[in-house]
């Protein structure tokens, strides 16, 4: 009887370091749950703060120099003379290149709806400025490089042509 009890005793000690054992995975599992979790959350405000900050700058440029942010306006409406048309089309490359980046982090922070609405803005500027539209058209770069980007902006332009 001894040594059923020694078996019995040793039986519950053992199924009692088990389930010990289980409850300490599981916290360390819910620990680096929120680890993980808390990280992203510094990664998406880190992409959110980089896209502040370019379009901050951005705006900044505009309105630092009446020049260029005259330029860019004049850009939209106008002809330009050949200074004038190779410093708007670095401005729209820029333009372009900030708001495929934006899109980008949108998609990544936000998923495909925050994405879509960086897409709608940057179709709704296009979509007032046929030059700048144009430039877009022609620029097999951004179909090769963010496909989506690309695809997402002409559909809301297409929108935007069946609206009127």
């Amino acid at each position: 009887m001894n040594d059923a009890n020694w078996n019995k005793r040793l039986t519950l000690l053992a199924n009692i370091a088990v389930v010990a054992g289980i409850i300490f995975l599981g916290v360390e599992v819910r620990q680096n749950t929120q680890t993980l979790e808390q990280n992203a959350l510094y990664m998406r405000l880190a992409l959110m703060d980089v896209g502040y900050q370019q379009t901050a700058d951005w705006r900044n440029m505009l309105l630092a120099d009446k020049d260029v942010g005259d330029l860019w306006e004049k850009g939209c409406r106008t002809e330009l003379d050949q200074q004038e048309a190779a410093d708007y089309n670095y401005l729209a490359s820029t333009w372009l290149v900030q708001h495929r980046n934006l899109y980008d982090r949108a998609r990544v922070l936000g998923g495909g709806k925050a994405a879509d609405l960086m897409a709608e803005s940057t179709a709704s500027r296009l979509y007032d400025c046929p030059i700048l539209r144009g430039k877009f058209s022609k620029s097999e770069i951004h179909h090769v490089i963010s496909p989506d980007w690309h695809t997402s902006v002409v559909d809301a332009l297409a929108r935007m042509d069946n609206q009127e």
